[in-house]
């Protein structure tokens, strides 16, 4: 059992996030709203994990999460509290969406208000980040947030790498010697 609560199962919540990453980086032509791209993640999950004993707190979550964020005349603070604390993935998960539903149009405004609660506020403030950065994109992010951000040159890179892929398949044959070299043997090229 978990001390902090609920008996979570991370890979979940985890899936929610990647489709809703995944289709603000690879799909930005689809003009869907965050709620719509939301809601068809969890569709997706529960489709795919039909039964698992934890997929019904996970809707709970998300679309209490929603419904705050759409209806919530509660402060932040108090409608994040409705959603927990953060300290499983589910609760990180609903934080994080509740804080990019209301913020949808304003990085500095979700991070601000997904790390300003009494939980795992540096989780909650990296996961509504990824999501409102993915939407918005590098350009929107305030500049007081990538001034004088250490490993920026890194972070930036391996963030471009990620964005456009890599070639390289298991039973490939193509080779990438400079993706080798940073990410196969862990070894950057200066």
């Amino acid at each position: 059992m978990n001390p902090y609560g609920s008996d979570s199962v991370g890979y979940l919540p985890s899936v929610i996030l990647v489709h809703v990453i995944y289709h603000y980086i690879y799909r930005s032509d689809s003009p869907t709203s965050l709620k719509e791209v939301i809601l068809d993640a969890l569709n997706t999950v529960q489709e795919l994990y039909r039964g698992e004993k934890y997929l019904t707190e996970l809707t709970d979550i998300v679309l209490k999460a929603i419904d705050l964020a759409e209806n919530g005349a509660e402060k932040d603070l108090d409608n994040i509290h409705q959603l927990g604390e953060g300290w499983v993935a589910e609760e990180t998960l609903g934080i994080s969406l509740y804080c990019a539903l209301r913020y949808q149009d304003d990085f500095s405004a979700g991070v601000i208000a997904a790390v300003n609660h009494r939980g795992d506020s540096d989780s909650t403030g990296a996961v509504t980040g990824n999501i409102l950065g993915a939407m918005l994109g590098y350009q929107a992010i305030e500049e007081k947030w990538k001034k004088d951000l250490e490993l920026s040159d890194i972070i930036l890179e391996v963030a471009d790498d990620l964005c456009h892929g890599c070639q390289i398949y298991k039973h490939g044959h193509y080779r990438d010697p400079e993706w080798e070299a940073k990410y196969l043997n862990m070894h950057r090229p200066v």
